[in-house]
């Protein structure tokens, strides 16, 4: 997939649009509604709202701007959260704010806690290190797969429900070039 902007945050804010569409109207989404770039009306904080001059029809315009400030509050999330963050490969970061827009970024270090591990581990190596590599192919396992104890896996929820797009990021992820 390729990504187009000047910074990491528009690269990840383009992504994220082509990922979920646009609708300037609410349409049903799980036990409520969303709109715009698949903002879950419920979840709309309200610095985001005050973006937004009727829920009821969104301007592209509008609505750009509401996802860039999400993208914008999930990268500053991730990097107090996770030390390194900014040291991870540019494909990578855009790959966990996509995850975390779609999933809930809180719910990263909560549901899918060995996921975190590894981009925790990762963050702590140079960029395009084998170690770095490494604990990014075990990201990329852990956000697709379920370990069972027999030692067999099962797909993830994510992975079983939208998995193109989960497919299309746990490449991203593991997409670092080693040096």
């Amino acid at each position: 997939m390729t990504i187009e902007g000047n910074t990491t945050e528009d690269k990840t804010a383009n992504m994220i649009a082509t990922q979920e569409g646009f609708s300037s109207t609410p349409y049903k989404d799980g036990k409520d509604q969303s709109v715009g770039f698949g903002f879950y009306l419920p979840a709309l904080e309200d610095d985001e709202k005050a973006l937004i001059k009727d829920v009821n029809n969104v301007t592209k315009e509008e609505g750009v701007a509401v996802l860039k400030l999400k993208v914008q509050k999930i990268g500053n999330y991730l990097d107090k959260e996770i030390q390194g963050f900014r040291n991870l490969p540019e494909k990578t970061q855009s790959a966990i704010i996509s995850m975390g827009y779609q999933l809930g970024v809180t719910n990263l270090p909560k549901t899918w806690k060995n996921f975190t591990v590894a981009i925790k581990e990762a963050g702590q190596y140079e960029e395009g290190s084998a170690e770095q590599a490494e604990a990014l192919a075990t990201a990329k396992f852990e956000m697709l797969w379920n370990r069972k104890a027999d030692g067999n896996h099962t797909k993830t929820g994510w992975h079983s429900q939208t998995p193109t797009r989960a497919n299309e990021m746990a490449e991203a992820i593991s997409d670092a070039k080693v040096n």
